[in-house]
């Protein structure tokens, strides 16, 4: 009826180690049931789990990050949708998340990054993202860059809510404004 181990062995192996799941399973018995359309409905949301896009950008080397804003902002915005939500996941320091970062990290000579500014060059997208530290700081820019003036213009008609660390930004053509009552301290986009 109980485990012997210190922990469930639902949550983790023999030797104390968590045990992982496969989300992809999950999302993949979810739209087996849907049907893609080509058209979406007047008032439609799209939701992208921000740090999903950044993993599939193709930025070619030698694009500045103003290259990298620009792509991502257009990515979430072609989707006709009249509001469109980008949710990233925040690194804390002190994270239960922390064990499965440093198990993913090959032995990266990424570059750290501590600000980032639009004509910063990127040489290796995927070195870049290989080093924890600069996630929140490519979230930091993006968001700095898509609450200005010239790309709140872009989004015409539509309303886009996007979150840094535990903060969600409301923007339109007219304005940015941070939403109170969307804060959220979860670590995860998917939570």
């Amino acid at each position: 009826t109980y485990p012997l181990g210190p922990l469930p062995w639902s949550l983790a192996d023999p030797y104390g180690l968590p045990r992982k799941t496969s989300k992809a399973k999950l999302s993949q018995q979810l739209e087996r049931r849907i049907t893609v359309t080509e058209k979406y409905p007047e008032n439609a949301t799209s939701i992208f789990d921000g740090m999903a896009v950044l993993q599939k950008l193709k930025i070619p080397s030698g694009a500045t990050f103003q290259v990298v804003a620009e792509r991502v902002f257009e990515s979430v915005t072609s989707t006709g949708s009249r509001r469109v939500d980008i949710v990233f996941d925040v690194y804390r320091e002190v994270s239960i998340k922390n064990v499965e970062r440093l198990k993913r990290v090959s032995a990266s000579d990424g570059v750290q990054y501590k600000n980032i500014l639009p004509a910063f060059t990127v040489k290796s997208w995927s070195k870049l993202l290989s080093v924890t530290a600069n996630k929140p700081e490519i979230i930091k820019f993006l968001v700095s860059q898509w609450t200005t003036e010239a790309f709140r213009g872009r989004l015409g008609n539509r309303i886009m809510y996007v979150t840094n660390e535990d903060k969600c930004w409301r923007l339109d053509a007219s304005r940015c404004e941070i939403v109170p009552e969307l804060e959220c301290n979860h670590e995860e986009a998917d939570t």
